[in-house]
């Protein structure tokens, strides 16, 4: 009984067909995947001492782990420029820069990794992120945390995202 169901089956999806291709031409592989959001991933971002930095004086500097996905939620490597802006803390503003002073000297900071060696000297393997070094502003305030702008731009799409990143 079974059997002879199974080969009714097979005969009826035989004659039904494969349905027809589409007339469309094939989409090459990077034309299908952009960046569709940048991510500053907290767990791995974080304020250190700077290791070339006096005994006297504490110098920090700030690592920043920026992950870039593509609409289906996967990371992807992408040319462009990461612009990160660096803001005062204030625990009752957090993330809202439109109310946070930003700093004078290393509010701005610039990364073009637009060439492929550049792009793959900040990419790090293990987190599938990149890693960024910034100067951290020289206050008091830095230790308890830096709001941090990233926004990243490759002339087609602009992404960005704010953060605090803690020590």
């Amino acid at each position: 009984m079974y059997s002879r169901m199974a080969l009714l089956f097979i005969l009826m999806t035989g004659l039904m067909g494969c349905p027809s291709r589409s007339n469309k031409p094939p989409v090459k592989g990077a034309d299908c995947i952009w960046p569709a959001e940048a991510i500053i991933q907290n767990s791995f971002s974080r304020i250190v001492k700077n290791e070339g930095g006096s005994q006297s004086t504490e110098e920090l500097k700030l690592l920043v782990y920026v992950q870039i996905r593509d609409a289906f939620g996967d990371s992807i490597k992408a040319l462009g420029q990461f612009r990160f802006e660096l803001y005062r803390y204030k625990s009752g503003i957090n993330n809202d820069v439109r109310n946070a002073q930003r700093y004078e000297s290393e509010g701005v900071q610039l990364f073009d990794l637009s060439a492929v060696s550049a792009n793959q000297a900040l990419w790090d393997r293990t987190t599938q992120c990149y890693r960024f070094e910034l100067k951290c502003p020289k206050d008091p305030g830095v230790a308890q945390g830096l709001v941090t702008q990233v926004t990243f731009d490759n002339g087609r799409i602009r992404l960005n995202q704010v953060q605090v990143i803690n020590r």
